[in-house]
């Protein structure tokens, strides 16, 4: 067998060459499509790392919110229910008042176990059910007492879902209105309206009593209840309106 050309040589060694870049680069893409899958399949678990620790956490704050609650809302009942009871059992301090007084603050500690729950439930995430369950209390509270009430809801409810924490701070600030009504206002009226305009939630509630106080801000009521709108980007207003004329509006 005669030598190969130079020429020849050439040629064979550069194909050669070219082969075994392109394997190289084989390799080359091999090797960066795992290090691509290896990133991913890591960044997929750190993001589901960080959704499990999200609910984590968000398990946490509610549990702490429902802690809150219960010592908030039913704490100073109890101890009133408490003391009550001590003081129907001594003959010398029996009487009818304390008698109706424990009978009205079991009342109350009721209600406040019921909206505990009804804003703790998940089943109850909804806009339809907040607007009943305001629907339902008013009707509760004032029913039996000699007033007119008057009630405008929308026919047709949206199927907007409202979580537990902003479904609870929208009724207690109404819940707060209607008690503060029932003390203060001396009326003999009350109208309730609720409108929905994307994205907006808006309730009125207005009355005919002694109007607003020259200054309304000096309490921790008002206060409160403002605190639980603008902690979900909602406002307050109150205005002196043929009585008292209280409109909030929160984006849900």
């Amino acid at each position: 067998m005669s030598a190969l050309d130079p020429a020849v040589k050439k040629v064979i060694l550069v194909v050669l060459l070219v082969a075994l870049c392109f394997v190289l680069f084989i390799i080359l893409l091999v090797v960066i499509y795992k290090k691509r899958q290896r990133d991913m399949l890591m960044q997929a678990r750190l993001k589901e790392a960080e959704a499990n620790l999200k609910t984590l956490q968000a398990v946490h704050d509610e549990k702490e919110r429902i802690s809150a609650d219960i010592h908030d809302d039913m704490g100073s009942t109890i101890s009133s229910i408490y003391l009550l009871s001590k003081l129907l059992r001594n003959p010398q301090t029996a009487s009818a008042q304390y008698l109706q007084e424990l009978e009205e603050q079991s009342n109350e500690l009721r209600q406040k176990m019921k909206d505990i729950i009804w804003a703790t439930s998940t089943d109850q995430d909804d806009l339809e059910n907040l607007i009943h369950y305001i629907r339902d209390y008013v009707h509760k509270q004032l029913g039996n007492l000699p007033i007119n009430i008057n009630m405008h809801l929308p026919e047709q409810i949206q199927p907007i879902a409202v979580k537990g924490e902003l479904r609870k701070d929208i009724f207690m600030v109404v819940k707060e209105a209607i008690n503060n009504m029932m003390k203060h206002a001396d009326a003999s009226s009350m109208t309730i309206t609720v409108n929905y305009q994307t994205p907006l939630l808006h309730i009125h509630i207005q009355d005919n009593g002694i109007g607003l106080p020259l200054h309304p801000d000096k309490g921790n009521g008002l206060k409160l209840m403002r605190r639980r709108l603008e902690r979900h980007g909602g406002q307050l207003y109150l205005e002196n309106q043929n009585g008292l004329l209280l409109a909030m509006q929160i984006p849900i």
